[in-house]
């Protein structure tokens, strides 16, 4: 039986050298799904048994864990002092100041106080200017 020709890559070869070529790259993609398959199961299992395998073995410490202090009393922390402190100590408190100054009343607002223009208009120039001019001799 005669195969046709048709012009293009591939088309003039033999079919007998085109079935070699197809069958090695099929066995060449089975042997390597095979391999990809053993690759998994291997690490499937490695991941599996892991912590069995790698448990560390830890040897205690020679010696006590605490041991006392030789000098019992300690040192002065440069934070103590403060009143607070002291109220935890339950210990007399420093006198408190002579003077206290309490905050002064909360004004109410004036005429002047009021938007200049209407919300969304864009403000004029001169009274942007007299707006922080005035801010400022605040």
């Amino acid at each position: 039986m005669a195969f046709p020709t048709a012009p293009g890559p591939g088309y003039g070869s033999d079919p007998a050298e085109a079935s070699i070529i197809s069958a090695t790259l099929g066995w060449l993609g089975a042997g390597l799904s095979l391999t990809l398959v053993i690759g998994l199961v291997w690490w499937a299992y490695d991941i599996a048994t892991r912590d069995t395998r790698t448990v560390p073995v830890i040897r205690a410490m020679e010696g006590p864990a605490r041991l006392a202090p030789a000098d019992p009393g300690g040192f002065r922390a440069a934070h103590t002092g403060y009143s607070v402190n002291e109220i935890a100590a339950e210990t007399p408190r420093s006198p408190v100041a002579d003077e206290v100054a309490i905050a002064p009343a909360p004004t109410a607002v004036e005429q002047n106080d009021s938007p200049v223009m209407r919300p969304g208009a864009a403000p004029d120039r001169e009274v942007m200017r007299n707006s922080v001019d005035r801010a400022l001799f605040d």
